[in-house]
């Protein structure tokens, strides 16, 4: 979380205290975005609407309130626009996530690796003194859902082909050009 809480567009602030507990003791949580939020969202992302955004959740917290870990399901209904023909896309998002906070996390030095290894688990976040943002959380992570390059049902890119000509995307292979120069 960049910006301290309560000035995000979904702002939900769950404070850690040390007596939570974790497994069946774990503090759950449901929240939604109301119409203002979904508006200002859909404008963070630049989509055309954002009709539904929800998530379920948990938080487990342990280190006598200086570790936590949360763990949630987003849903979403959004519309982006098509980046070819700019027509609407639905986009029905199901993302689930997790997320660690560590009291220490932002004191601690953390060496850049020599290998990156995608399957490795993030640094924990930086757990603030006046609690997890859950909604911007589930805020950063349905962008991440999104996707980037969205295209109607159909559309197809055009592309230059040789002598200037239109193809679709695909039809002409790059190497196709190494064709007129075997006849030399």
């Amino acid at each position: 979380m960049s910006a301290s809480a309560g000035e995000h567009e979904f702002s939900r602030v769950i404070r850690i205290e040390p007596e939570m507990g974790s497994g069946d003791d774990a503090l759950t949580f449901t929240i939604t975005a109301n119409p203002d939020e979904r508006v200002a969202l859909a404008r963070r992302f630049g989509l055309l609407a954002l009709d539904a955004l929800s998530a379920v959740g948990r938080i487990d917290v342990t280190s006598r309130g200086r570790r936590a870990r949360m763990t949630a399901t987003l849903k979403a209904d959004a519309i982006q626009a098509c980046v070819v023909s700019l027509e609407p896309v639905r986009a029905m998002i199901e993302e689930q996530f997790s997320v660690t906070y560590d009291r220490d996390a932002g004191r601690t030095r953390i060496e850049p690796a020599q290998d990156f290894d995608i399957d490795t688990e993030d640094p924990p976040d930086p757990l603030p003194d006046d609690g997890i943002d859950v909604g911007e959380a589930v805020a950063e992570h349905f962008g991440l859902a999104l996707d980037p390059y969205p295209r109607a049902p159909g559309v197809a890119i055009d592309v230059p082909g040789e002598g200037g000509e239109r193809t679709e995307l695909g039809e002409t292979s790059p190497f196709s050009v190494l064709d007129r120069l075997k006849g030399r």
